[in-house]
């Protein structure tokens, strides 16, 4: 686990040789030296294995000063075995092919392994009512219609507390539930109100083709740097049948922002945002998402995301992973046909 802190010199010399040291548990785990220019700052990274779950506390220390009031910085932290996973599936199929989780947990747990990361627990959508949610540190909703105000509820005050909510949509999915009772104008769950879904059988600049394609991708964020040049040209060749149209919500105060998904720049006078504006904005206290996924004959990009944890970064990279696995088995089904 990485550890990171902002060492900051108020005074007037330069410190040289600074001990810093990550205490866990009453025990010195890590040290190292650092210098730091008159009224600089430094941002250090550490690194820490935890043997044990449960909760565990802690402080990084920069050593003994004139002032050793502010000296350490505290915390805790839970530690858990196993990320344990809600995945709800909106509409069970009879085969693979159809069937709205399959993918999601053949990427999670390719090999059915009782020592995976990942403990998934799949229920259909009407079971709903027979789940602790607060037995879970992650949600998934999966083509899922629509959500009862009590479930809405429970989810909110899980979330506050820390959970991770994904939702893929599909095509039960109904646009006005979501806007109304999860989006709720933007302070609900939902990160963004639906505007409509557009299908290829319905649009005229397509009708010749039946879907869509990834035209570009822009690399520049590291969760692409895993993928090989192979794998980004499978991404591209993967048909789109139908998507949703997003707008966008902007909460500066909140430190949060909504991303908008699909929108031209001809329907919005939202620009996108540089790294260095939103660190200016609304700091440096979360992970910053940004990247354009324009579609042949739909230009609109992915503006800007914002999530506070890193918990987003093995969900999106199963995200790419499921859509190119999803791709490669239906192929081979075809083929076999």
């Amino acid at each position: 686990m990485r550890f990171s802190a902002l060492i900051k010199n108020f005074g007037g010399e330069r410190i040289s040789d600074k001990i810093v040291s990550l205490v866990i548990d009453d025990q010195r785990v890590v040290s190292q030296r650092i210098s730091i220019d008159p009224f600089g700052e430094k941002k250090i990274s550490m690194y820490y294995t935890f043997n044990l779950s449960g909760i565990h506390s802690g402080y990084i220390e920069t050593g003994e000063d004139f002032m050793p009031i502010d000296n350490k910085y505290f915390f805790s932290i839970r530690v858990i075995d196993k990320i344990r996973i809600l995945s709800v599936n909106g509409r069970p199929g009879t085969s693979p092919l159809n069937d709205e989780t399959f993918y999601l947990d053949t990427v999670l747990n390719p090999s059915g392994d009782e020592n995976s990361i990942f403990k998934i627990t799949e229920i259909k959508q009407n079971e709903l009512n027979k789940i602790e949610f607060s037995d879970f540190d992650i949600y998934i909703f999966s083509n899922v219609s629509e959500l009862s105000p009590l479930h809405i509820k429970v989810l909110e005050q899980c979330v506050k507390g820390g959970a991770g909510i994904l939702f893929f949509m599909g095509d039960s999915v109904l646009p006005e539930k979501y806007n109304e009772e999860i989006f709720k104008n933007g302070s609900g769950i939902f990160p963004s109100r639906i505007s409509y879904q557009i299908s290829s059988s319905s649009n005229a600049d397509v009708q010749n083709e039946n879907y869509f394609f990834i035209n570009s991708i822009e690399l520049k964020h590291p969760i692409f740097s895993i993928l090989q040049d192979e794998t980004l040209k499978v991404l591209q060749r993967i048909p789109f049948y139908s998507f949703y149209r997003f707008e966008y919500k902007v909460e500066y105060n909140s430190k949060k922002i909504n991303y908008a998904v699909n929108l031209n720049f001809s329907e919005s006078d939202l620009e996108s945002i540089s790294e260095e504006e939103i660190i200016k904005k609304i700091g440096t206290g979360a992970n910053h998402l940004s990247f354009s996924l324009p579609v042949k004959n739909f230009t609109g990009p992915v503006l800007a995301g914002w999530f506070k944890g890193e918990i987003w970064k093995i969900l999106f990279i199963v995200l790419l992973l499921l859509i190119v696995i999803e791709t490669l088995v239906a192929n081979h089904f075809r083929k076999g046909v």
